[in-house]
């Protein structure tokens, strides 16, 4: 368990996403509605519902002004695309972190509603993925295309928790190395158990190395 006063005194998280794998698709309206609060309106696109599951290896995740450590850690965040205050917005039904003081933390801090998870990212000739979890698995390689990537401002990111609504203040910056990348997904029996199904995957995704991450306490919010 993390120490109450210290958890009480984080007013910011900051880490750098040593490797990250971008992985878009859409899915079914009506999976998709399943799984959002029905105030926020889905994002529709091309025949279905924006989807993404953002994946990152985070070295040296600290808490401003406290005394926690630095944490490194595996984290594969899902996202549905939604309309929030009438502007593209992520809410995000499901988080999986593979260490248990980062998932304590997500929870309490983040509101995140956090899942056991093995996650492994790795570059050889590429960037493969897998994540494990007891509701099934996500694998997946990336193959980097030439050319820089122009940086992008996030979106806002949502999480429902207890029955409310709460936005979690997210900020990038952008990674020294950002590149466009060709995507297969092989197991994606995880993918579709948390966001809908059938997913139809782009076939482009996006790789960064080294990406400045902040987040903090996420706040209750109205749609």
């Amino acid at each position: 368990m993390l120490p109450s006063d210290m958890v009480a005194g984080i007013a910011e998280l900051v880490g750098t996403e040593e490797l990250t794998l971008e992985i878009s698709g859409r899915v079914p309206e009506d999976e998709a509605r399943k799984r959002v609060p029905s105030e926020l309106p889905l994002e529709i696109h091309d025949g279905g519902v924006s989807v993404m599951v953002l994946l990152f290896s985070m070295r040296g995740l600290h808490a401003r002004l406290t005394l926690l450590p630095r944490f490194n850690y595996g984290e594969a965040l899902w996202r549905i695309g939604v309309r929030f205050h009438d502007e593209p917005a992520w809410f995000s039904p499901a988080c999986d972190i593979d260490n248990p003081l980062i998932r304590a933390m997500g929870a309490r801090v983040v509101r995140y509603p956090v899942r056991e998870a093995r996650i492994v990212l790795r570059e050889a000739r590429g960037v493969h993925a897998h994540v494990d979890t007891a509701e099934g698995a996500l694998t997946a390689s990336a193959t980097p295309l030439t050319g820089s990537l122009p940086p992008t401002h996030p979106r806002p990111q949502l999480v429902g928790s207890s029955g409310n609504l709460f936005r979690i203040p997210w900020g990038e910056e952008p990674a020294p190395f950002r590149r466009h990348a060709t995507v297969s997904v092989g197991d994606a029996s995880l993918a579709v158990r948390t966001l809908g199904g059938p997913i139809r995957w782009d076939a482009v995704g996006v790789i960064h190395k080294g990406r400045m991450h902040h987040c903090g306490p996420a706040r209750r919010v109205s749609p």
